[in-house]
């Protein structure tokens, strides 16, 4: 009835335990302990055992007490357990924790769990007519919410400047291949049409020393004369490019025009394109 307050979680199921004449329960041996009646929640049976003078591993002055399973299975759960004075104040609480506890069925290695509940000076002073109040609260443990990974982003400069490949904005040189004289066969010569690349010159330079040196000597201050590259295809050096500007060379492409590119990647001093070109020529050997 009416609206549940703060904290207040329909899951959880109490059992409360009179603790009779515990003043008169001997405090002076450690590690004696007296059981309660068996009682049943969440479909499991269950027993307190509560130590007045401490379990062996107690605090001096505690009160300890212990949650045993009597049942032939095991039970995972979340559960604490609370003592009120005689006017309903709270004056002891202990809960399993962030962790849920496995109990083990009976008899089991962990089949019960406990822990120091209060300095008996206090649980002295909150009986009710004598009796010690205790009240038990547990649930069934909740499945553990899996823990995504925080999102970090790929640095995204390769992506960047693979994107400024062959774009005119922002370039600032053009490279201009072919166009010099192609026999088609013993008795014709024919001009081939050149094809212009736009690139830019700090990427190109930080890759190759060699197309740096024809920046620097072929483009002009602005940029705007074309660097003339010859004894290479355009479809080549289209490939060296991309190489340079963070792709990757195709199988195919590799496989199809191996020496073209080794060619192409040793004149213009890629070395590292040159190396990968060779390893693909000594694939197939290994592949058997």
């Amino acid at each position: 009835m009416g609206t549940p307050p703060p904290g207040y979680d329909e899951d959880w199921v109490t059992h409360t335990i009179h603790c009779h004449g515990f003043a008169s329960l001997s405090a002076a041996e450690e590690g004696e302990s007296v059981d309660s009646p068996d009682f049943m929640l969440l479909g499991n049976q269950w027993r307190m055992q509560i130590y007045p003078g401490g379990d062996t591993a107690a605090a001096e002055g505690m009160t300890s007490l212990f949650l045993y399973n009597k049942s032939n299975k095991a039970i995972e759960i979340d559960y604490g357990f609370s003592v009120n004075d005689g006017r309903g104040k709270r004056v002891a609480y202990k809960r399993s924790g962030a962790t849920p506890r496995n109990f083990a069925p009976v008899g089991g290695d962990k089949d019960h769990w406990g822990s120091d509940l209060a300095e008996r000076t206090t649980l002295m002073s909150s009986l009710v007519n004598g009796t010690l109040i205790i009240e038990f609260r547990m649930r069934l443990a909740k499945p553990t919410a899996s823990v995504l990974p925080p999102f970090i982003p790929e640095n995204p400069l390769t992506k960047m400047i693979q994107e400024e490949f062959l774009r005119e904005n922002y370039s600032d040189i053009i490279f201009e291949v072919g166009g010099g004289q192609r026999k088609d066969n013993v008795k014709k010569v024919a001009k081939t049409t050149p094809v212009t690349f736009p690139a830019h010159r700090i990427i190109v330079a930080k890759f190759s020393n060699t197309l740096a040196d024809l920046c620097e000597s072929g483009a002009g201050d602005n940029g705007t004369n074309p660097i003339q590259i010859d004894n290479v295809s355009p479809d080549i050096f289209r490939l060296l490019l991309s190489y340079i500007y963070g792709m990757t060379i195709s199988n195919d492409n590799m496989m199809l025009h191996t020496k073209e590119i080794i060619d192409a990647a040793d004149r213009f001093g890629v070395t590292s394109l040159k190396l990968e070109a060779e390893a693909s020529l000594v694939k197939p050997r290994y592949s058997a």
